[in-house]
């Protein structure tokens, strides 16, 4: 029978698409920039079960190419097929581009202007409701000695400002609203949910980490991987050798950049807790107080 009246019931969702749920989700500025911390990714990668994405502010293709003549357009995609293959030497498989332009200079007020900031913002919200993390890391967005990268600093406000918005259903709404049939071609809504992730933490290349004492956690990179049966520092320097044109690698490739970075990879990982939305110690680790899922507001 017929009741009149009354709409049809409307299908039910099939839910966000669980290939791309992340417990991590990191966001820096460049290609290599992720090798920073490669041995603590490798510890939560491995033995930790975690699934980690990864998002650049832009390619890197402004600095020189140490193993052969590619530049500008060229050399972006050629930075973009190194890390892809870094990271998926840890396993890390979900990479994506805000597409920014890669800015050699010492101000992210400059970094910012030159990756069309609101854009930037639009992508990386975007990636934090794709993704759904439950912690962002990210560069400190402050000036230190050593970290003095406009780049480093932007990509550091942006995943700050995507942390802050991306659970807002009124930021960016045509990411959030339901497309007309997702079974058919032409949506132009893009039917994500808002997500909050629950904390975001800080690394920096600083030349003294003497202050970054009772910050944050502190991941040691000698210890010894119990699936991969070698230490965490040698999984990071071999992330990291695969940035050759970045790196010196020359002809000798990769064995070359794994002997000349491997003792830095040896120093741990220090993160700075940037905020905690579950409470928490400070130098607790870093999933400490995470339920998996959505904060209950």
């Amino acid at each position: 029978s017929v009741v009149f009246g009354q709409l049809p019931q409307a299908p039910p969702s099939p839910g966000p698409d669980a290939r791309f749920k992340a417990d991590i989700l990191v966001i820096v500025a460049h290609p290599d920039d992720e090798s920073a911390i490669a041995s603590f990714l490798a510890r939560e990668a491995t033995d930790g079960h975690k699934r980690i994405a990864v998002t650049f502010g832009t390619c890197g293709n402004a600095g020189g190419n140490t193993v052969g003549y590619e530049q500008a357009a060229s050399l972006c995609a050629v930075r973009e097929i190194e890390v892809r293959k870094a990271l998926a030497s840890l396993g890390i498989m979900n990479v994506w581009f805000l597409d920014g332009v890669d800015t050699a200079s010492q101000s992210p007020l400059i970094s910012l202007e030159t990756w069309n900031h609101g854009r930037a913002l639009w992508r990386a919200v975007r990636y934090v409701r794709l993704t759904e993390p439950e912690v962002i890391i990210t560069w400190l967005p402050d000036y230190a000695d050593g970290e003095n990268h406009g780049d480093h600093q932007a990509s550091s406000v942006i995943a700050n400002e995507a942390f802050d918005l991306a659970g807002n259903p009124l930021v960016f709404p045509e990411q959030i609203a339901a497309p007309y049939n997702y079974k058919l071609i032409g949506n132009l809504t893009e039917g994500l949910r808002p997500w909050q992730p629950k904390k975001i933490y800080f690394f920096t290349n600083a030349h003294n980490h003497d202050w970054l004492k009772g910050q944050g956690q502190v991941y040691p990179a000698t210890t010894v991987s119990t699936s991969k049966h070698v230490p965490y520092y040698e999984l990071g320097a071999t992330e990291l050798s695969y940035h050759q044109t970045q790196m010196n690698a020359g002809p000798e490739g990769r064995e070359a950049v794994y002997k000349s970075m491997v003792n830095m990879f040896k120093r741990p990982v220090p993160f700075i807790l940037g905020k905690s939305l579950v409470g928490g110690s400070r130098t607790g680790d870093i999933f400490e107080g995470i339920t998996p899922g959505p904060i209950p507001y």
